[in-house]
């Protein structure tokens, strides 16, 4: 059975467990930032246009993404803390 992140999420996969180089670090950081907006973006258009029920079933999985994408940048902050965007700082 899976384990769950640090957020509940189930992690079926071992990236957890490992360094990341410094480069792959960077593009990862920037890609799971990039995500995270896109997915906070498209919650606004579905709670702006969308039913309540259309709300209520695209809402749970898109919060399961997020919650990931962020485990997976705190393992990338947790090596490179430079790359901790200021805005993240803020809320510690």
């Amino acid at each position: 059975m899976p384990e769950k992140s640090a957020r509940g999420v189930s992690v079926a996969f071992e990236f957890f467990e490992v360094n990341v180089k410094r480069e792959t670090a960077e593009y990862l950081n920037s890609l799971m930032l990039e995500l995270g907006s896109r997915l906070s973006d498209s919650v606004g258009v579905v709670k702006e246009k969308c039913s309540a029920e259309e709300r209520e079933a695209y809402i749970m999985p898109v919060s399961q993404m997020l919650a990931l994408s962020f485990d997976v940048l705190d393992h990338i902050h947790e090596q490179y803390p430079d790359l901790r965007p200021a805005s993240f700082r803020e809320h510690e």
